[in-house]
C-alpha cells in the first residue's frame, strides 16, 4: 500500500487515493502480442479495445472518444515502446480526470518511461519476430465445382441444348482446381521489433537512450511498414534545482496499394488471373464474372507515405521553501506527413483508367505546451495538506498542401509541372490554428491516512468557441475512508485493508473542428463567368453557430478496495454513472440552405453510461514457487437520451444508427428470416420480393407495406467484458522460469 501512483501533475500513495485509478503492471504488457492495448483489455476492468480504439467506461459522446495520453507529464505525449514503460495508471472517474479538464472526458492513461539510474552503464535488448497468416479462410468452390454447379442449374432449368452451356464449363474435370483470386492476394506475413537501450548515471545525473526498429508485412501483398525511432531521457540535480527531459524522434515509412478484397471473392475460379496478350499482363472478366481484377488493381497503383515526428517535454523544478516547489514544463509535438499516390493508365474489361494520375500531399502541425505549477505540502501532527495551482497554455498550428495532375510523361518522371494535360492540374491548401489557456488547482487533505479528501478544479478556454462561450469550468470532489485504520478493525485481523470511496465531478469535450462558430468559405475549384471571362470565386461551406459551447459530462463513482489474508487476496468494486449533456452534434439541415453535406455543430444531445466493475487477485508464495490468479468483469449500459431535432442520426457509412432510447452507433440494416426454401415462401412474399428465387435471402416485411423492413441488428457495445490471467514463477539457482496465461472476451456485442 506504500506504492506511489502517478496522478495528474503529481504523485500519491496508492493507499491515499480517493478516486477510481487502475494500475496496469508492466509485466502484463509482454504476456501476449498486442502490448499496451492487449494488457489494458485483459487486466483493467472498464476498458474496451475495438479495432485498435480504446474506450474507457463506455461511449460518452458521438465525437472522438479516445482517452488522453499523458507521458512523463506531456499531454498528448508519444506512447513509448512497451519495453521502455515503467508504470501505467488509468484514470477512470471524473475526480481523477478533472485536473485535465476538457481533455479528460474520455479517461486518461498516464505513462511513465523508464529512466536512467546511478551505477555502471547498462545495455538492454528486447526483440521479437514472427510470421502471421489468416486463421480463417472463406471456403470457395474451385473451378471444377463451379462449372458442375452452373451446368446442374442450367439442366434443372430445362436447358438441354449444348449451345445453352458456356464453352469454358463444358468439361468441368479439365478445369480442376482452377484459379483463386483471393489466394493470389495473400501471403505469409512477417513482423519484427527490436529495442536497444543504454542507461547509466550517478546520484546527481542519469541518462537513458532507447532505439527502436520495427517492420510489418501484412498477410496481403503490396503493403509494408517500417518504423525507426530514438528516445532521449535525462535527469540532473543541482542543489534545489532539478531538470529532466524526455524526447522522442520517430520516422515511419509505409508503401501500399489499394485493393478490393471483397471483389476478389466474386472472381470466377474458372477464369485465369493473367493474360499474356493484355497490355497489362492481367486478365479481364468473363465466364460469368462481371467485376474488376483485384490482382490487377493491386499492381497498377501505389501509395507511399512518410511520417516524421518529434514529441517530448523538458521540465525544471525548484524548491523555493521547505514544502513549496515550482515546476515549469514545456512540451513540443512536431508532426510531418507526406504521401504520394499513383495509378497507371490501363484498360481491362470492367477496369479502365486513362490517362494515369499522380497526386502528392504534405501536412504538418506544430504544437507547443507551456505549464507553470506551484505545489505546497505541509504536515501538522496527523493532518497532511497538499495544494497545487497552475497556469497552462497550448497552441497548435497546421498547414497542408495537396496537388495532382494526370497524363504524366512516364512512371519514372512524376513531376506535376511536366504533365501532358495541363488542365488536369489541381492544387489545394489549408491552414489551421487553435489554442487553449487553462488555470488549475487541487487540494488534498489527509487525516492520519484514515480520512481522505480531494478537490480538483480546472478552467479551460478554447479558441474553438466564441468569446461568449470560450471558457468551461470543471470541478470534482472525492472522499475516502480507510476503515481498517479504525481501532475497532483490530478485531478482524483477516482484513488487511479496506477503503470506501465516493466521487463526483464534471468534465468537458471540445472535440470539434475549429471555426464552427463562424461561417467558413472555400475558394478551391470555385469560379464563375462574367463578361465571357473566368473569375475565381468563393462559396460558404459551413453554416455557423455562434452559440456552440462546451459539451459537459457529469460523473459519479462509488468504490470499495478490500485486501484480505495479509494482502494475498484483494478485491476492487466500482459502480459508476456518467451523463453527457449539451453533446456536440452535427445536425443535418435542408439542402435548400445551400451548404450541401456540411452541417452546423449544435449542442443537441445527451447520453448516459452506467455500469459495474469488479476485479480480484490472489497471490501466494510457496517455497520456490510464486503464483497469482487475477480476474475482472465489467458491465456497461449505454443509452442515448436525446439527439438532434429528429432524435436520430444515421452514420455516413449507412450501417449504423444513433437514436433516442438505443445505444450509440447500433448496427442498422435489413432484417432477414433465413433463405427461401419452398415455393410457398416465395408466393407469400411475392408482393415485395417479386424477383426472389429459391436460395435467396428472405427479407422481412412485418408491416405488410410491400417494402422490406430495416431495423436494429446488433450493438457494438458489449453488455459485459471480462479478463482472466494466471502467472507461475519458479526460482532456481540458474535463473527464473515463468509462465503466463491470459483470457479475455466480451458478450453482447
Amino acid at each position: 500500500m506504500e506504492e506511489i501512483v502517478v496522478v495528474g501533475y503529481g504523485t500519491q500513495k496508492k493507499a491515499d487515493l480517493s478516486s477510481a485509478i487502475a494500475i496496469l503492471p508492466t509485466k502484463e504488457l509482454n504476456k501476449v502480442p498486442g502490448g499496451l492495448q492487449a494488457g489494458l483489455q485483459s487486466s483493467v476492468p472498464g476498458v474496451q479495445v475495438t479495432n485498435g480504439r480504446i474506450k474507457i467506461r463506455g461511449v460518452g459522446s458521438i465525437n472522438n472518444t479516445d482517452p488522453l495520453y499523458v507521458v512523463d507529464g506531456m499531454i498528448g505525449g508519444a506512447v513509448p515502446d512497451e519495453a521502455n514503460i515503467a508504470s501505467i495508471q488509468i484514470l477512470k472517474d471524473a475526480a481523477s480526470c478533472a485536473i485535465y479538464g476538457a481533455r479528460g472526458g474520455n479517461g486518461v492513461i498516464m505513462i511513465t518511461t523508464k529512466r536512467g539510474s546511478s551505477g555502471d552503464v547498462k545495455v538492454d535488448y528486447d526483440g521479437f519476430a514472427g510470421i502471421k497468416n489468416l486463421s480463417h479462410n472463406i471456403d470457395m468452390l474451385n473451378g471444377q465445382q463451379l462449372a458442375e454447379l452452373v451446368n446442374e442449374e442450367l439442366w434443372n432449368g430445362g436447358k438441354r441444348s449444348a449451345t445453352d452451356y458456356l464453352d469454358a464449363y463444358k468439361d468441368p474435370a479439365s478445369i480442376g482446381e482452377g484459379y483463386n483470386m483471393f489466394n493470389a492476394l495473400k501471403r505469409t506475413g512477417f513482423y519484427q521489433k527490436h529495442n536497444l537501450s543504454i542507461s547509466g548515471g550517478s546520484d546527481k545525473s542519469s541518462f537513458r537512450i532507447n532505439g527502436i526498429y520495427s517492420s510489418d508485412k501484412p498477410v496481403f501483398i503490396k503493403d509494408e511498414t517500417k518504423t525507426y525511432g530514438v528516445q532521449f531521457i535525462s535527469d540532473f540535480t543541482k542543489g534545489k534545482l532539478k531538470f529532466g527531459e524526455t524526447m522522442t524522434v520517430k520516422g515511419t515509412n509505409r508503401s501500399w496499394s489499394d485493393k478490393n478484397l471483397l471483389i476478389a471473392l466474386k472472381w470466377a475460379p474458372t477464369l485465369p488471373l493473367y493474360d499474356a496478350t493484355s497490355s497489362t499482363g492481367f486478365a479481364g472478366a468473363g465466364n460469368g464474372t462481371d467485376c474488376a481484377n483485384s490482382l490487377a488493381q493491386a499492381n497498377l497503383n501505389w501509395n507511399k507515405g512518410e511520417t516524421t515526428s518529434v514529441n517530448g517535454n523538458a521540465w525544471v523544478t525548484y524548491d523555493i521553501l521547505p514544502g513549496l516547489k515550482y515546476k515549469f514544463n514545456v512540451g513540443v509535438d512536431l508532426y510531418r506527413y507526406m504521401v504520394q499516390n499513383y495509378e497507371a493508365a490501363y484498360s481491362i474489361p470492367y477496369q479502365n483508367h486513362t490517362p494515369d494520375s499522380y497526386a502528392m500531399s504534405s501536412y504538418k502541425t506544430n504544437r507547443f505546451l507551456y505549464e507553470n505549477t506551484l505545489t505546497y505540502e505541509k504536515t501538522i501532527g496527523k493532518h497532511s495538506i497538499t495544494g497545487l495551482v497552475g497556469v497552462t497554455s497550448e497552441e497548435t498550428k497546421s498547414l497542408s498542401v495537396t496537388a495532382g495532375a494526370r497524363a504524366m510523361p512516364s512512371q519514372d518522371i512524376l513531376i506535376l509541372g511536366a504533365t501532358q494535360q495541363d488542365d488536369s492540374k489541381s492544387v489545394d491548401s489549408s491552414v489551421g490554428h487553435e489554442s487553449m489557456f487553462s488555470m488549475l488547482g487541487r487540494l488534498n487533505y489527509n487525516y492520519d491516512s484514515k480520512y481522505l479528501l480531494t478537490f480538483n478544479f480546472r478552467r479551460d478556454g478554447s479558441s474553438k468557441f466564441s468569446k461568449n462561450n470560450r471558457y468551461g469550468n470543471f470541478p470534482s470532489l472525492s472522499a475516502a475512508w480507510r476503515v481498517t485504520q479504525e481501532s475497532f478493525m483490530k478485531a478482524l485481523p483477516a482484513i488487511s485493508d479496506m477503503k470506501l470511496r465516493a466521487s463526483w465531478g464534471m468534465l468537458g469535450n471540445s472535440n470539434i473542428d475549429s471555426y464552427q462558430y463562424q461561417s467558413t468559405v472555400a475558394f478551391s475549384g470555385i469560379w464563375y463567368y462574367l463578361n465571357n471571362a473566368k473569375n475565381a470565386g468563393g462559396l460558404p461551406v459551413t453554416p455557423s453557430n455562434p452559440g456552440v459551447k462546451w459539451e459537459s459530462q457529469y460523473s459519479t463513482d462509488l468504490g470499495l478496495d478490500l485486501s484480505l489474508l495479509n494482502n494475498e487476496l484483494s478485491f476492487t468494486v466500482d459502480y459508476y454513472y456518467k451523463k453527457t449533456s449539451d453533446m456536440l452534434v452535427q445536425v443535418p439541415i435542408s439542402y435548400t440552405a445551400g451548404f450541401s453535406d456540411n452541417k452546423p455543430t449544435l449542442n443537441a444531445g445527451s447520453i448516459e453510461n452506467k455500469g459495474l466493475e469488479l476485479s480480484a487477485t490472489y497471490k501466494k508464495s510457496v517455497g520456490k514457487f510464486d503464483y497469482s490468479v487475477s480476474g475482472n468483469i465489467s458491465t456497461v449500459k449505454n443509452k442515448v437520451l436525446s439527439i438532434g431535432a429528429n432524435n436520430e442520426i444515421v452514420a455516413g457509412n449507412g450501417i449504423s444508427k444513433t437514436a433516442v432510447g438505443r445505444s450509440i452507433g447500433e448496427f442498422w440494416g435489413y432484417t432477414t428470416n433465413g433463405l427461401y426454401r419452398t415455393q410457398e415462401e416465395l408466393n407469400a412474399d411475392k408482393a415485395f420480393a417479386p424477383n426472389a428465387a429459391l436460395g435467396d435471402v428472405r427479407f422481412v416485411d412485418k408491416d405488410k407495406n410491400g417494402v422490406a423492413d430495416q431495423g436494429y441488428i446488433g450493438n457494438p457495445i458489449p453488455k459485459f467484458s471480462y479478463g482472466l490471467s494466471a502467472d507461475l514463477v519458479y526460482k532456481t539457482s540458474g535463473g527464473t522460469l515463468d509462465m503466463s496465461m491470459i483470457w479475455q472476451g466480451s458478450q453482447g456485442n
